[in-house]
């Protein structure tokens, strides 16, 4: 009988739907018990998506590309400093009444908006009233992606 190991890619999110970050284990309980202990940002994680593959090689793929495309903010691993994406998180500076006129001339409602960023309807409506001061870069470039606008559209001037 051949055991077979199956690898987790995971993503951890804060409760605005921002991307904290991306890992690979085969081991998803004693990964996460890991992170809880030795992360100063494990009290952000408020969810966690995984998808199972067949293969270290696959997962260490996978987690490559999702750090290189999605720039979770903890990953430094194949992506830049901490330091660098630290600043560029913390420049960011979303115009949440902006956001709300760009929501309503393309006629979206929250939930509809959240949809096609791929964020939470609570995420969308938080950025409105400005109750998440400086949202993640990556969580900005999907709405002016799902809005179809400049990014000066949606930024503080």
């Amino acid at each position: 009988m051949e055991l077979q190991t199956k690898y987790t890619v995971y993503r951890l999110y804060d409760a605005d739907g921002n991307l904290l970050y991306v890992g690979t284990t085969n081991n998803l309980e004693r990964r996460m018990a890991s992170h809880r202990h030795d992360k100063q940002w494990w009290s952000d994680v408020a969810d966690v998506e995984t998808e199972t593959v067949a293969s270290a090689t696959e997962a260490a793929e996978a987690e490559r590309n999702q750090i290189h495309t999605l720039e979770p903010l903890h990953n430094a691993k194949h992506s830049g400093s901490y330091a660098e994406k630290r600043a560029r998180y913390m420049s960011s500076s979303l115009s949440g009444m902006k956001l709300r006129h760009s929501r309503m001339r393309a006629l979206l409602s929250h939930r509809e908006l959240a949809i096609l960023a791929g964020l939470s309807p609570t995420t969308v409506l938080k950025l409105e009233n400005t109750e998440v001061s400086t949202p993640h870069p990556r969580t900005i470039r999907k709405l002016i992606d799902a809005l179809g606008v400049e990014p000066s559209e949606l930024l503080e001037d």
